[in-house]
């Protein structure tokens, strides 16, 4: 995570929740990211998450914010800290695209939507309801949350605009 210039820049497997910046921005391939902001504390927060979950048989940690089950405790956690709810914050998810095309589309590797479907489904497990959505398709995007205002900023490229 870098922070600078009243901003945060996630890299992937970071997490960022409160109101010492004044935006939050990453840039997303097949990992998806979740906003959350709160209208009247004006506070929220982002996280950059790789993969759906932990590999089985892997050491990692379950809660590690680079998976989508990570990511929602951690949120669970900040907000129940602050004594609020999940269906009191403004709720984006983004990203997912499809990077990398191996043939076909039944032979394509699409992390992408599984991070979309897993996070979506945790999300709505814990109580969160998306109010947006920019997800899938062959698109790198970047996510800037202003976190005074909750407005956030999506841009896609079209990931044929990047590759040579």
């Amino acid at each position: 995570m870098n922070i600078s210039n009243g901003s945060v820049y996630l890299m992937v497997g970071d997490l960022y929740f409160g109101d010492d910046v004044d935006e939050i921005k990453t840039l997303l391939g097949s990992c998806v990211a979740i906003t959350l902001w709160h209208p009247r504390l004006k506070h929220g927060g982002m996280s950059h998450i790789i993969l759906p979950e932990a590999d089985p048989s892997s050491t990692d940690d379950p809660n590690d914010t680079r998976y989508a089950g990570g990511a929602v405790h951690a949120f669970m956690k900040k907000i129940t800290g602050f004594g609020m709810k999940p269906s009191q914050y403004q709720v984006g998810l983004y990203g997912g695209g499809r990077m990398f095309a191996t043939g076909d589309a039944k032979t394509m590797m699409d992390v992408g939507m599984r991070n979309v479907r897993m996070t979506r489904s945790l999300l709505e497990q814990h109580g969160f309801k998306v109010d947006q959505e920019d997800a899938g398709g062959e698109f790198y995007r970047h996510v800037h949350l202003n976190l005074h205002t909750g407005d956030v900023n999506v841009r896609a490229t079209p990931v044929s605009k990047t590759m040579g």
